[in-house]
């Protein structure tokens, strides 16, 4: 794969995770009207801290939501966690998602049309139940804990369907 490929493969990824990001600020916002929802994903302060920011409308405390697209999840009940990635373009080694700051965690499933809900400190605290896997994809390797819905309970909150 050259770097054309790499290339319009990641506008691909960043388009999906666009339309997931926006799928979960338009549900969450029909839901309630206690917490005002903005898109944050753009702005680098926020990279670790989640894509959308809640605001309390009563006591202005925010609450910070991580967005992710996953295709898989309705057919492997899996969640991905990962723990680190290695960028192949920059011969770099980055943090995985599990070294983030967020407050909550959502997934995006789009085939099954649902949003699961985790609370993220409790994914953080079980996520190495799963099983470690190293994942290749064109542009990035991918090292991660495979969690098993069933094995999350604790960290669920919600699922959601929309």
């Amino acid at each position: 794969m050259n770097n054309k490929d790499i290339a319009k493969t990641a506008e691909e990824v960043s388009a999906k995770a666009k339309e997931a990001e926006e799928i979960v600020r338009e549900v969450f916002t029909s839901l309630t009207d206690k917490y005002e929802f903005t898109d944050v994903s753009e702005d680098r302060a926020y990279y670790y801290k989640g894509d959308i920011k809640a605001l309390s409308v009563s006591n202005k405390n925010e609450i910070f939501i991580e967005v992710k697209d996953d295709s898989r999840i309705g057919e492997t009940k899996n969640i991905l966690c990962e723990v680190e990635v290695y960028y192949k373009d920059c011969d770099y080694y980055g943090k995985g998602n599990m070294d983030a700051d967020y407050d909550i965690y959502t997934i995006v499933s789009k085939q099954e049309r649902k949003i699961y809900v985790l609370d993220f400190k409790e994914l953080k605290r079980i996520h190495k139940r799963g099983e470690f896997r190293t994942i290749e994809h064109p542009a990035q390797i991918t090292y991660c804990y495979l969690l098993p819905l069933g094995l999350a309970k604790d960290a669920i909150i919600e699922v959601i369907n929309y």
